[in-house]
């Protein structure tokens, strides 16, 4: 390189900067190259790496797919299996139902059957309290009803009547038969 005299600057050849230039191009060629070749290779990649993905995704999809139908017949196969369970236990409970109706009626028969017994048995305790209470009521009636019900019993004739009758009637036969 020579330097001109007039204001420091440099100068180069044609031919250094022309093979410079060569070289230069040659090394950006080369980059390029490679870029173009990592480029490609990582388009290869990113193509292999997406088919790996679909394949996987499509995997797991089926599998999905698999559980997910597994799952539904294993659930259907519960869901039937607890509405069998429930039937049975509404039917239980019906009978269980059934049954205490049928107890309840029997006991409401029984009440029934009590309630006219007692009923029974207050009105006998009613009369009985009224025959009492008529007996208590007549209690100080009771020595002259006692007179009255002898008086009843008493002949209409004593035996001094009768004597007198029959002396009477003796009496009059002799004083006839004079």
């Amino acid at each position: 390189m020579a330097e001109a005299a007039g204001g420091g600057a440099e100068y180069v050849r044609k031919d250094v900067f022309e093979i410079s230039m060569q070289r230069l191009e040659a090394l950006m060629e080369r980059n390029l190259a490679r870029q173009e070749a990592i480029a490609g290779e990582m388009k290869a990649d990113i193509e292999k790496l997406r088919r790996e993905v679909k394949e996987e995704v499509g995997g797991l999809r089926s599998e999905m797919k698999e559980e997910i139908g597994g799952l539904r017949t294993e659930t259907k196969g519960e869901i039937g299996s607890l509405r069998g369970e429930i039937d049975g236990l509404r039917s239980e409970m019906k009978g269980e139902v059934d049954g205490l109706r049928a107890e309840i009626k029997m006991v409401d028969e029984r009440v029934n059957s009590v309630n006219a017994r007692i009923d029974s048995v207050q009105t006998t305790v009613y009369w009985g309290f009224a025959i009492m209470g008529l007996i208590l009521a007549f209690t100080p009636f009771a020595p002259a009803l006692l007179e009255f019900v002898k008086g009843l019993r008493r002949p209409s004739f004593t035996l001094t009547d009768v004597e007198r009758m029959i002396n009477a009637a003796i009496n009059q036969a002799r004083v006839e038969n004079r």
